[in-house]
This record gives C-alpha cells, sequence and structure tokens, in this order.
C-alpha cells in the first residue's frame, strides 16, 4: 500500500516511508529505532546469526508488536487514501 501511494504520489518511496513512520511513533508514543536496538540486542543475546541481527528493520519490530501492527495498518491506509499530508 505504501509503494502504490508512493508511486500516487510521484514515486518518493523515503519520504513517505518516513511520514509513516513519524505517524505511528505520535500515535503509539514508542520510539521504533530504541525499540528496533532492543529487538536486535534481545537476538544477538539469544544466539541469532550476525546476518539477522544486521538485516533487522523497523518492519520487524511492527511485526512483533500487535497494538504497533494495528496502529501502522491505519496509518498507512489513511496516506493510501490522501487523508495524511506528505511533505
Amino acid at each position: 500500500m505504501i509503494n502504490s501511494a508512493a508511486y500516487r504520489l510521484g514515486g518518493n518511496y523515503r519520504d513517505i516511508r518516513t511520514k509513516s513512520y513519524q505517524e505511528l511513533e505520535e500515535r503509539a508514543h514508542c520510539d521504533l529505532n530504541r525499540r528496533l536496538r532492543n529487538l536486535a540486542q534481545r537476538l544477538a543475546e539469544n544466539g541469532a546469526t550476525k546476518s539477522k541481527v544486521s538485516s533487522l528493520s523497523k518492519m520487524d519490530v511492527i511485526e512483533s508488536d500487535p497494538k504497533l501492527k494495528e496502529i501502522y495498518t491505519s496509518v498507512v491506509k489513511e496516506i493510501s487514501i490522501g487523508s495524511i499530508k506528505i511533505g
């Protein structure tokens, strides 16, 4: 949905993805970067491979938390229909 919204709005994928993460952080009152660091640290402590730890993204954090997943889904839907302005 984000990719189609980016295509429709001119193809600036990075800005749209960044805006979606910012909107999620505001609504969920969370820090995705901190959660990403914590997830990477937990995986490393539990013996995950270095490639697995280094390939983590904010989407992995969102997928691991049902509350964040639900909020992010609504944010993406709003971006795709145009009710959240980008830029």
